[in-house]
């Protein structure tokens, strides 16, 4: 059976503003702040600050992305539904070094 292979987690991804920094230290205009638990959470409005054709730049990169992430995984779950839909264990064989390529692991029953 496939099962999604363990990826290990990152706590953080990119730039990272050290927790005892004041407040005055981050960048960007805050507009609100939230407070979970004993995180913080600041929102910026810094995208107003771009022109029109900036903002669209953004999201035409946005969109490009999540595209490829809808296509990714749905051809994930193409090769899962051909795993499951196989009628005998020689055509499963067949596709678990594909499963395997995609980042599924296949543990045996």
């Amino acid at each position: 059976m496939p099962v999604p292979a363990i990826v290990p987690h990152m706590n953080v991804h990119g730039e990272a503003i050290p927790m005892n920094e004041p407040v005055s230290a981050i960048p960007g205009n805050i507009v609100k702040t939230f407070t979970y638990g004993n995180s913080t959470v600041h929102i910026c409005d810094d995208y107003m600050v771009k022109t029109p054709e900036e903002n669209q730049k953004i999201w035409d990169e946005y969109n490009r992305i999540a595209r490829a992430i809808w296509r990714a995984a749905a051809e994930r779950s193409e090769l899962v539904q051909a795993y499951y839909a196989a009628e005998t264990e020689e055509e499963k064989e067949a596709l678990v070094p594909a499963l395997l390529e995609a980042g599924w692991r296949v543990v045996k029953k």
